[in-house]
């Protein structure tokens, strides 16, 4: 079950879980983390009713985590699941990393998540650089989005390839007989329902949250505070 965030993802894999007695697995790359509740948009157990989830607070927050593990334990659970799985949320590449037949390369798998020779760099910067490494990327790109600006160019300096070059030469053979569900709605309606929802995570006590974690020695160089809305 895929969809922007705000989308009703959530709601929509317990509705499908309870009907039809299926399982979830989430694919959000931040609710791996214990502690990392209010800003990631963590399912909360009334919320889950009953429902079995996985991959959900079962990493340290100075743990890394990155495609290539969510690959590694979604797969698992998948094959060895005695019922049904659906994977909610995540981004595009874990779904697709999950579902069709990506490769990584473990010798980058100590690497950080980010190159630190981008961290200093702004928005435009950062975007200037990928249409000049990786014009066919940069198309895909929104060019406030950080986030994606700085995966992209970690991987073209990490492999000597552009992402979108390497995404080509996938050749994305399906692994499972997966239906991919897409959630969505009107555009003005969603940004209202993704204002509402920061709102409400300060009501929540995100500030707290995130002090919380940088008194426990949490960096914001760790994996799990490159979530959007943490840094």
């Amino acid at each position: 079950i895929a969809g922007p965030t705000a989308s009703g993802k959530t709601s929509f894999s317990i509705q499908i879980a309870e009907k039809y007695n299926l399982e979830i697995i989430s694919g959000d790359s931040i609710q791996v983390y214990k502690g990392l509740d209010i800003g990631s948009g963590k399912v909360t157990e009334k919320e889950k009713h009953g429902i079995k989830h996985y991959l959900i607070d079962i990493l340290s927050p100075k743990e890394s985590y990155s495609v290539s593990d969510f690959q590694k334990m979604a797969r698992d659970l998948t094959d060895h699941s005695e019922k049904p799985m659906i994977i909610a949320g995540g981004t595009g590449l874990y779904l697709k990393a999950c579902l069709y037949d990506y490769t990584f390369d473990e010798e980058s798998e100590d690497l950080p998540s980010v190159d630190p020779s981008f961290e200093k760099m702004d928005e435009e910067s950062l975007y200037q650089l990928l249409v000049k490494v990786d014009p066919k990327q940069a198309e895909k790109i929104h060019p406030n989005n950080r986030r994606r600006l700085l995966r992209s160019l970690t991987i073209w300096k990490r492999t000597g390839k552009p992402q979108s070059e390497i995404v080509g030469e996938q050749s994305h053979k399906p692994v499972y007989d997966a239906f991919i569900a897409g959630c969505t709605m009107d555009r003005k309606k969603l940004y209202q329902r993704i204002n509402n929802r920061v709102e409400q995570m300060f009501q929540d006590g995100l500030e707290e949250e995130v002090r919380h974690l940088l008194e426990q020695g949490v960096s914001f160089s760790d994996t799990c505070m490159q979530g959007i809305g943490y840094k």
